[in-house]
């Protein structure tokens, strides 16, 4: 009775990269529906929504496309008809009092944030006049130096896999005896270090870490991140580590 399988590209909480093609294999073998969520990877990772038989693809601006919160959108495969959530002011046969069929108009109801779309537009031309494979590559490598030496300390769990091969640059840890909001705030106020700290909207993702009770501290460091930041995170964790 299966009707859409929806998955994150890669986890918001222990960088794991899920097998999304394998898994659009199946779907589309069993006339399933779908759905990849690249919040944590488009920017970053290749995606092919042909290659990986994807029917759905949701994404977010202001993470690895590096535009500005509230910012976002989604590829729907041709001929997949979806019920918008939302109705009204599309700014096309304004003469029906039913909402377009046409695509995009049947999904985007309202004035678009034209700012922020621009933003958008400009943190993509950034990624790919860079490049995607050098922002991967510097990120691997921050987060290499970062798993390492968090793992050289006592006291302090790290979630996900070991390989960066299969992470993207999202690291979960916790500090025994010291609460992960804790760790957040002397981070911040000791050290100037900006976290994010609790379930990370992942409860079944902390289910499965069986981190649900406590929660995590999470650290995303991203193309404009330094190696010598991430000595100073290190450095600062493992004061707090010592000192707790």
């Amino acid at each position: 009775n299966t009707r859409m399988i929806c998955i994150l590209h890669a986890s918001n909480v222990s960088g794991t990269i899920m097998p999304i093609a394998e898994v659009g294999a199946i779907a589309r073998k069993h006339g399933i529906v779908f759905m990849v969520d690249t919040a944590q990877t488009a920017g970053v990772l290749d995606l092919d929504v042909e290659a990986q038989q994807i029917d759905i693809l949701a994404f977010t601006g202001h993470k690895g496309l590096m535009g500005p919160q509230g910012t976002g959108g989604i590829y729907v495969k041709p001929g997949l008809l979806l019920k918008p959530l939302k109705e009204g002011g599309t700014g096309s046969l304004s003469e029906s009092l039913e909402q377009p069929e046409c695509m995009p108009d049947r999904l985007e109801s309202g004035t678009p944030n034209t700012p922020g779309i621009a933003g958008l537009g400009a943190g993509i031309d950034f990624i790919l006049s860079t490049g995607r494979k050098q922002v991967r590559a510097h990120e691997k490598h921050l987060t290499g130096i970062l798993l390492q030496a968090l793992q050289e300390i006592r006291g302090v769990e790290v979630y996900g896999p070991q390989n960066l091969e299969q992470r993207v640059a999202v690291v979960a840890f916790n500090i025994d005896g010291v609460d992960c909001g804790q760790v957040s705030l002397r981070l911040e106020y000791e050290h100037g270090i900006i976290t994010r700290s609790g379930l990370h909207c992942a409860p079944l993702a902390h289910q499965t870490l069986e981190s649900l009770e406590r929660g995590s501290c999470r650290l995303s460091p991203g193309y404009f991140t330094t190696e010598s930041e991430i000595l100073t995170v290190i450095k600062a964790i493992d004061y707090i580590a010592r000192h707790n």
